[in-house]
């Protein structure tokens, strides 16, 4: 029992989408007690959704962070704020996980399902992880290998982004029936299940809220399918609250450094953006109340060097602009009181520490798939439309800046932050919401919101700025690649090298309708609407 639990846990832990999937995919389950729980959850979870540090690092902070311009890069060393990209890095943290951690395993189980029955409800939930680890990894490199990744074939060939997104539309329809009408399945915990516990209600909510996101999509490229499948997915239950939120906690000190955000934050590697601290400061005609929450007064205002408590880099600067007035010490780290430092407490004159981190606390703060004030905008754009079955869009708005206050205030000592201007946030400025505007206004407004409320999922905000062309990002001040003009942005991440020396399909020039591949290369859903 023992051997073949480990057996079964290694042989997934190390499945690549080209390498040995002939040798690594052959092997069944051959014991009638192996609950496929065990190659299911936490990995997979940690993982395909988050990451580990060092991966999170390598595929979020230094590349789609940048990209939607949640930070400013502060390292000298590093490039890719510039769209000087590194594949290397792009394997490891972005286009790995989805096939290390989600088809191939999803297959793996598939496999044991005709011998064991009673754990087809596992599958289901397999299914809908496989769907937005799909989702994700198809909109941030266009065409991939799906229909024949994971099952074994050497050189599983690339599908179109539409014949895929058509794919998971059914995946994840057929999921929550199959969910629905399955009894008398075997049941998992919460070792197993660290993100809903074993709720499968809740991982129906999960699957429709994909649904509605997949839809929204393809709505300017494909107006009649997005609306369509949008209204079925509204049609059925979804999130109701934070309480429904697909996230996780790893405690500090047992299986991680909590949430790699908080753990790298010490690193250096990267501050506000201007744009976002431009943002938070002034879209509303008060200061954002979860400005202080995220982000830290930077160092040189509490030494007197500087007047100003909060200040945002530039994207795209060069090494030699790394200092003075755009140093790390004149910009604000991501030290906020949501990520357990109390470094915001301190006022100009005070002894601060030379070392910041004797400043943070234990921040176990749950790692977002996918959160309440993401639907709550997602339906505000769907009413927008005029999607039947999405309700106002002004109140749908208004609840997901309301649902994202209370998500960042969450474990945060009550004294540290003040409801006080919420409404008057709400109501003021570029934010305030009028029905009466027109459709790019107010789907700017939107997804201006959205971009802020999901922060800091920077994979969602940079597609989602790609796809709509908000919030009005800044163009980088350089840029370090011939494909891509200054004052423009990169327009999707390239194929790694390693896939392109592993699968020869990787290189054909009919992907991504005809364009082959390259940083200036638009996905499918991608209708040119920023430049």
């Amino acid at each position: 029992m023992y051997k073949t639990i480990i057996f079964v846990i290694s042989l997934s832990l190390f499945i690549g989408c080209t390498n040995d999937f002939e040798e690594l995919n052959s092997s069944k389950f051959t014991t009638n007690e192996v609950n496929p729980g065990f190659l299911l959850f936490k990995s997979i979870q940690n993982g395909l959704f988050s990451c580990s540090t060092y991966s999170y690092e390598l595929g979020d902070q230094l590349h789609t962070d940048l990209f939607a311009q949640y930070y400013g890069n502060a390292q000298s060393s590093f490039t890719t704020d510039r769209y000087l990209t590194r594949t290397d890095w792009i394997e490891i943290g972005l286009w790995s996980p989805y096939y290390q951690y989600g088809v191939t395993r999803r297959w793996n189980v598939f496999t044991f399902l005709d011998e064991y029955p009673e754990y087809s409800n596992m599958y289901q939930i397999f299914r809908i992880i496989d769907a937005i680890g799909a989702q994700k990894t198809t909109d941030l490199f266009g065409d991939i290998p799906y229909s024949e990744a994971g099952q074994g074939i050497m050189e599983p060939k690339f599908d179109a982004q539409k014949e895929i997104y058509y794919t998971l539309f059914e995946e994840l329809k057929d999921a929550v029936a199959q969910l629905r009408s399955n009894t008398k399945q075997k049941e998992f915990t919460g070792l197993q299940d660290i993100m809903y516990l074993g709720d499968e209600d809740k991982w129906i909510k999960l699957a429709n809220a994909e649904r509605l996101r997949l839809a929204l999509r393809i709505s300017f490229i494909d107006p009649a399918k997005a609306k369509a499948e949008g209204e079925l997915a509204l049609a059925d239950v979804s999130f109701e609250s934070n309480a429904d939120n697909a996230s996780y906690t790893v405690n500090i000190g047992t299986d991680d450094q909590g949430h790699p955000l908080y753990y790298i934050s010490l690193w250096g590697d990267v501050t506000a953006s201007t744009f976002m601290m431009n943002t938070l400061e002034s879209e509303s005609s008060v200061v954002d109340p979860r400005l202080t929450l995220w982000f830290a007064k930077t160092h040189d205002y509490l030494t007197g060097e500087s007047t100003e408590p909060f200040r945002g880099m530039p994207n795209g600067l060069l090494a030699s602009e790394l200092d003075g007035e755009y140093s790390k010490d004149n910009t604000s780290q991501p030290w906020g009181y949501y990520w357990g430092t109390n470094w915001n407490d301190y006022k100009p004159g005070d002894n601060i520490p030379n070392d910041p981190s004797t400043e943070l606390g234990v921040s176990n703060k749950p790692r977002v798939v996918f959160n309440y004030a993401e639907l709550c905008f997602l339906k505000a754009e769907a009413a927008l439309r005029g999607w039947a079955g999405a309700g106002d869009a002004k109140t749908n708005y208004e609840n997901g800046i309301r649902a994202s206050f209370a998500e960042f205030r969450d474990g945060v000592d009550a004294t540290k932050y003040s409801t006080a201007n919420d409404e008057a946030y709400i109501n003021g400025g570029n934010v305030k919401y009028n029905s009466g505007d027109n459709f790019e206004t107010n789907l700017k407004k939107i997804i201006t919101q959205k971009w802020l409320a999901i922060y800091p999922n920077g994979q969602e905000a940079w597609i989602e700025f790609r796809r709509t062309g908000y919030p009005d990002l800044i163009p980088p001040a350089h840029v370090d690649i011939d494909n891509v003009k200054q004052g423009e942005f990169l327009k999707k991440l390239p194929y790694t090298d390693a896939e392109k020396q592993g699968n020869t399909n990787a290189l054909d020039q009919s992907l991504n309708q005809g364009q082959g591949d390259g940083e200036h290369v638009r996905v499918w859903w991608d209708t040119n609407r920023y430049n």
